[in-house]
C-alpha cells in the first residue's frame, strides 16, 4: 500500500478508522472517503497469510475461520448455491454453464451445484487449502493448489468464476481483476459474495464486526467500491441481497458470539436450517463485455 495511503481502487484519499488486534499484531483499517472501500495497510505478507490457512480453518473453534466444521454447512451452503445460480440464470437468460472456475472452492459444493443446476462440464476449484483437495478431486472436479494470483490456471476461457467469500482475502485486488479478465470470455460472468461495509451492521459494530477480522478479511467491499472495480475494466454488473442458508446451531453461535447474549428467539422456529438474509454481505454478478 502507498504511502498516502491511497484507496487501490479510486486512488482518491483515506482516512484512519481504528486498529484492531490478533495474535499479538495489529492492523490499521482505513476507509476511502470517496468509494466507502476498508482496507488494512500495510497488508500483511503471504508468509502471514499462511499461518491460519490450513486444516483446522475449516473444523471451527478458533478464532479466525468457520464457526463449526466446515462440512456441517454442506446441506445450507449448497441451497445458498441453488438460490445463487437461479439469480444467474435468470438475469442473464442462460441455463447453461459448460465451463466453471470455483475461486476459493473449500471442500468443492459450489461445483457440486454447478454440475447439478448448470449442466458444467468443465469444473476447477482453486484453493490454497491443502485440505480442499481430497474432498474436491473425490467428486470428479478438477483441483489447483495455489493462490487466484499465480496458480497455473489451463488456457480456458471461462463462462462463470465463482468467488464465495473470498474476495474480502486477497492481497491485491487490481492483479485479481486482470486475472479475472484474463480467463472468462466475452460475455461471461463473474460471480462474487463478500462483505458489505456499508452495511448497517459494519457501520454500528465497528470493529467489534463479526467480518472485521484482519489479517483473514483484508479489503472490505461496498457495492459502490466494487462496481468501481469492475468498471475500469469496462464491465457491468450489480450487487443485491442474497438468501443465505445455515444450521440453527451455527446461527447459535454466530450471533452469541456477535451479540453477546444467545438468540433465544431461535427456539421458536422449528426448522434444523435457516434462512438468514444477507444484513452484512451481497451478492455481485458482473458480466464481461468484450
Amino acid at each position: 500500500m502507498n504511502k498516502n495511503n491511497q484507496c487501490p481502487v479510486c486512488t482518491k484519499n483515506s482516512k484512519y478508522i481504528f486498529s484492531k488486534n490478533w495474535d499479538g499484531l495489529s492492523y490499521n483499517l482505513y476507509k476511502c472517503l470517496n468509494c466507502g472501500l476498508g482496507f488494512i495497510s500495510p497488508l500483511p505478507s503471504k508468509q502471514e497469510l499462511t499461518k491460519f490457512y490450513h486444516a483446522q480453518y475449516y473444523q471451527g473453534g478458533n478464532k479466525l475461520g468457520y464457526n463449526a466444521p466446515y462440512e456441517t454447512l454442506e446441506q445450507g451452503l449448497k441451497k445458498t448455491y441453488e438460490g445463487i445460480i437461479q439469480k444467474v440464470q435468470s438475469l442473464s437468460g442462460k441455463k447453461t454453464f459448460p465451463l466453471v472456475l470455483d475461486v476459493g472452492c473449500a471442500y468443492g459444493y459450489f461445483l457440486d451445484c454447478a454440475k447439478r443446476c448448470m449442466n458444467s462440464s468443465v469444473r476447477i476449484g482453486i484453493d490454497i487449502s491443502d485440505a480442499a483437495e481430497k474432498s474436491i478431486t473425490a467428486k470428479g472436479h478438477s483441483f489447483i493448489k495455489g493462490g487466484f494470483e499465480e496458480a497455473k490456471i489451463p488456457n480456458i476461457a471461462f463462462d462463470l468464476i465463482f468467488m464465495g467469500d473470498v474476495f474480502e482475502h486477497f492481497l491485491n485486488p487490481i492483479a485479481i481483476m486482470q486475472r479475472l479478465d484474463q480467463f472468462i470470455k466475452p460475455g461471461g460472468i463473474a460471480v462474487i459474495t463478500t462483505v458489505d461495509f456499508s452495511s448497517l451492521a459494519a457501520k454500528i459494530l465497528g470493529k467489534r464486526w463479526r467480518l472485521m477480522t484482519p489479517p483473514e478479511h483484508l479489503f472490505f467491499w461496498t457495492p459502490t467500491s466494487l462496481k468501481l472495480l469492475f468498471q475500469k475494466y469496462g464491465w457491468y454488473g450489480l450487487t443485491m441481497p442474497y438468501t443465505l442458508y445455515y444450521p440453527k446451531e451455527y446461527v447459535w453461535t454466530v450471533f452469541k458470539k456477535q451479540f453477546l447474549f444467545p438468540p433465544i428467539f431461535l427456539k421458536l422456529f422449528p426448522f434444523d436450517t435457516l434462512p438468514i438474509p444477507s444484513y452484512d454481505v451481497k451478492l455481485a454478478i458482473f458480466w464481461k463485455v468484450k
